[in-house]
């Protein structure tokens, strides 16, 4: 008797795991949730060195503009040529 109670709740949980799911297990679940968030911290992650290396530019580019030194300009150029 027992048994065959421990295979109906089990019958029964798998049942109610693909009805959550979408027919995946948990398991497969929260991998995919796992993978979502890395590739989600990858993306920011890589977002944020954009934007930062855009503000680098943009200031090293501001003070091109406004040097009259030619050497400090041709490095600076340099180092806006190396960054792109």
């Amino acid at each position: 008797m027992k048994a065959l109670i421990e295979h109906e709740i089990n019958e029964i949980s798998k049942s109610l795991e693909k009805a959550f799911t979408g027919g995946i297990s948990f398991e497969e679940l929260t991998t995919s949730m796992e993978r979502a968030s890395l590739l989600q911290e990858d993306y920011l992650t890589t977002t944020n060195k954009i934007y930062e290396t855009t503000k680098l530019m943009r200031t090293a580019q501001n003070a091109i503009d406004a040097s009259t030194n030619n050497i400090a300009k041709q490095k600076l150029k340099g180092f806006v040529e190396e960054t792109k």
